[in-house]
């Protein structure tokens, strides 16, 4: 895997800085699109799922904030 360079890495943290006021609803349209091209999927998740979008976003603010460091970051992923 290669790294990112510092201006590819500046552009991902823009853009997600850029979701953050409309992260919640990101998070349910990434779930709405998941369930609509794999539906099986749907009864693994809780009918509710602000909690599971909270949760996403929370490991895509943290994937982000570590994109500097791949050896770090694969282990966090990886759990």
């Amino acid at each position: 895997m290669s790294a990112l360079t510092p201006d590819e890495l500046d552009l991902v943290r823009a853009s997600f800085r850029d979701l953050a006021p409309g992260a919640m609803e990101a998070a349910a349209l990434f779930y709405d699109r998941l369930f609509e091209i794999g539906p099986a999927l749907r009864p693994v998740f809780p009918a509710d799922l602000e909690r599971q979008c909270a949760k996403l976003m929370s490991m895509l603010g943290a994937v982000v904030a570590q994109l500097h460091d791949l050896p770090a970051l694969l282990p966090m992923v990886g759990d």
